[in-house]
């Protein structure tokens, strides 16, 4: 009992001897520890200094009442047995509104998006040469180090590419951002730009880009359908069957009335396209907090490590 008492003690000992050891050294290294901070301090006004600041741009969607019923298919669930429209209906839950958030980052969208020059040009500004009206590759250290890393080491070394449908995908699904939760059925779609102003129309054309794409597919999909359906009821002569059909036909009619309207398909805003008044990325107050506290420890760090060393050389 006695010698685990004074086990106990001689470790509390040691303890407080290397506490009182890590303090003395860095009261006498407290310059070190200032300096180091006031260097973290300054590297963080000159990334504050020469940062790019990205403006938020955001608008909130909801599903529109064409959203909450199938894509164009309703009561042809119950023609599945006598007319073949499709083998997979039952269970059918690809909502125009659910399709539509898929659709903000899908390669059909990105490929309409691409075709538009004066967004391709903002968006991809940097390889976009305005003199000779043609695509270049940027000049980059970095990248010429990481290609040649790559080829020594025997990786794959991809070749530069012009932007196209699958850049523009890529920039969608990197800078899109999509939140939605079950406290509220708005869907808040947003995206960080260093011009708000064309954060705001890259925006707006992103959602009438997709929406008009989902609307397109449904008035295709519906005018199939209700030929279809005209050519079935051309062949059927029970009167119990032809009724089904008709209500179909019905059905498929006042889903393409839907679809032609003017007013929004799959979703809604609620509201406009806004960005925020000041840059959200980066923010100069959080940055110079974490590069100070960086510093301290950086430089507690540092104090610490000399201590040893400084004894040992003497």
């Amino acid at each position: 009992m006695e010698t685990a008492q004074r086990t106990v003690s001689e470790a509390n000992t040691d303890a407080n001897l290397w506490l009182n050891e890590v303090l003395s050294t860095v009261r006498a290294r407290w310059l070190l520890v200032l300096g180091v901070a006031v260097s973290f301090f300054v590297l963080g006004l000159v990334y504050l200094w020469t940062a790019t600041y990205y403006y938020t741009a955001a608008f909130r969607v909801s599903a529109t009442q064409t959203s909450t019923q199938r894509a164009g298919l309703g009561a042809l669930g119950g023609l599945a047995a006598i007319a073949g429209v499709s083998s997979g209906m039952a269970g059918e839950t690809a909502t125009p509104f659910k399709l539509y958030l898929e659709g903000l980052t899908s390669r059909e969208v990105a490929t309409r998006l691409s075709s538009n020059p004066k967004l391709m040009h903002a968006i991809f500004a940097n390889e976009w040469d305005a003199s000779a009206q043609q695509w270049r590759e940027p000049r980059s250290v970095l990248r010429s180090v990481k290609n040649t890393a790559f080829h020594l080491i025997g990786l794959p070394v991809y070749a530069w590419q012009p932007p196209g449908a699958a850049r523009m995908q890529d920039f969608l699904i990197g800078n899109v951002l999509i939140d939605q939760t079950i406290k509220t059925p708005l869907v808040t779609i947003s995206i960080k730009w260093p011009d708000p102003a064309s954060a705001v129309k890259f925006l707006t054309v992103l959602h009438t880009t997709n929406d008009s794409f989902l609307r397109e597919q449904s008035r295709a999909r519906t005018e199939a359908n209700i030929a279809y359906l005209s050519g079935k009821l051309a062949t059927i002569s029970l009167a119990e069957y032809r009724k089904v059909l008709f209500d179909a036909i019905a059905e498929q009619e006042q889903q393409l009335m839907l679809v032609n309207n003017n007013a929004p398909y799959a979703a809604e805003p609620f509201g406009p396209v806004t960005a925020s008044m000041q840059p959200t990325t980066p923010r100069p107050l959080p940055v110079l907090i974490g590069a100070t506290i960086a510093g301290i420890v950086a430089g507690l760090a540092l104090a610490i490590l000399l201590g040893p060393m400084r004894r040992r050389k003497s």
